[in-house]
């Protein structure tokens, strides 16, 4: 279990360092997402208005974080130059 745990996070610290720090504080709140739509798909859990509503609400958040703070750091690459 242990070499499990550091394999979790040294592949998180990999996974920070060559995406970025953006890409890797969306992909944790999404996580959650990716497993409800899995477990709906394979029929763990039944299909839902409200889980489907939920997910693609959480969804849509994550989209417009990368979106936004993508245009906010080219803006801020502009101010530097």
């Amino acid at each position: 279990l242990g070499m499990v745990i550091y394999g979790n996070q040294a592949g998180v610290v990999m996974g920070i360092k060559l995406a970025g720090p953006i890409s890797a504080s969306v992909w944790q709140p999404s996580q959650p997402i990716i497993t409800a739509a899995i477990s709906m798909m394979t029929g763990m859990e039944p299909w839902d208005l409200k889980r489907i509503l939920g997910i693609l609400l959480a969804f849509s958040g994550c989209a417009i974080m990368v979106l936004w703070s993508s245009t906010e750091a080219v803006n801020i690459q502009q101010l530097e130059e």
